[in-house]
């Protein structure tokens, strides 16, 4: 039997944004002509620490203005929320209806992700969008792994998708990271609302206004780090486990440079200032991480390389003040 898929629904490969779910949305709102644009000003990125039991690092972190559920109603598109022991019946009739599903699901049962399959317990979702169930496969969109942001089809058999969702909800009895919603239906109402590319740069500066306070402590938070970050270079006083840390934060950090620039030099052109400072920080951003990876990985800590390490972060500080106030400006 062929696989009853929902048409229209393409990967979404222009950038990476926020998150899997928040990127799960993009091919949704393009099926129904959709803005993506929208949705991008709506995220106004901030620095923040965050500590484990061993380390800290410097990641981004998100302040949404609006609910995604208003945003996507202007797209002409609703959400329903779904949590029930019959699941699998009510995904199955929806995709029969033409509604792509996000599912949220434990990493560990997919059997596809070398990176995750029984080797974490990591939050996760999925967009369905087509269902075989003569063969009890599923087509979802999904990326191979934590660090490629390319997403492409994949086919799920019923088993691991059940897996997968089963264990996601048994995770969110007892771990804060399994905090999404379970499952989420999208229904295709009508037209989305016109917006014009100024009144989405009307939107971003807004979203940036009212967000000042955590996008400027966000900056002394960034500064506070390089003490940390310098310390953390001195592979004597730092485990493995302190170093891996702090390179995923700054791997974190490069991801969403990539979509502010796209979304600044693409999509707002008339931003010019703004998406040629955009661009210069993912530069400086992309080498502090490429450096930083090296120091750790080599297992050896150079004097010259650290310090280069260290002039480039001082060059980071000054640049995102210049960007967080020339964005404030720029209309």
């Amino acid at each position: 039997m062929v696989m009853d898929r929902i048409s229209g629904i393409i990967p979404y490969n222009k950038c990476f944004y926020y998150n899997c779910f928040h990127s799960h949305l993009f091919p949704i709102i393009e099926k129904n002509r959709g803005n993506c644009t929208l949705f991008l000003a709506n995220g106004i990125p901030y620095f923040q620490i965050q500590t484990n039991e061993t380390s800290k690092r410097i990641l981004v972190r998100f302040a949404f203005q609006s609910d995604y559920t208003v945003l996507l109603a202007q797209q002409g598109i609703s959400v329903r929320k779904f949590s029930a022991s019959d699941w699998k019946q009510v995904l199955d009739k929806a995709l029969l209806n033409e509604e792509p599903v996000i599912v949220g699901v434990d990493g560990w049962y997919l059997d596809y992700r070398d990176d995750l399959y029984h080797k974490i317990h990591w939050p996760h979702t999925l967009l369905i969008f087509g269902v075989d169930q003569s063969n009890k496969t599923y087509l979802a969109i999904d990326q191979p792994t934590r660090e490629n942001m390319q997403f492409s089809e994949w086919t799920l058999t019923s088993h691991v998708l059940e897996s997968a969702y089963e264990g996601f909800c048994k995770q969110k009895g007892h771990d804060p990271l399994f905090s999404a919603d379970e499952m989420i239906l999208f229904h295709f109402e009508g037209n989305p609302d016109p917006c014009t590319a100024k009144e989405i740069a009307i939107f971003w500066h807004k979203n940036r206004k009212m967000q000042r306070m955590k996008i400027f402590q966000g900056l002394y938070k960034l500064a506070e780090f390089k003490c940390y970050l310098m310390n953390c270079l001195d592979m004597s006083s730092s485990s493995s486990d302190a170093c891996a840390f702090v390179l995923e934060g700054l791997n974190d950090i490069v991801k969403q440079k990539r979509w502010e620039v796209f979304f600044l030099k693409y999509l707002l052109p008339s931003h010019e200032n703004c998406a040629n400072i955009a661009q210069n920080l993912l530069n400086y951003w992309s080498n502090i991480r490429n450096l930083v990876g090296y120091v750790f990985l080599s297992g050896y800590s150079r004097k010259k390389t650290v310090q280069h390490i260290y002039e480039k972060y001082e060059i980071v500080l000054k640049t995102e003040r210049e960007y967080a106030v020339l964005a404030e400006e720029e209309v």
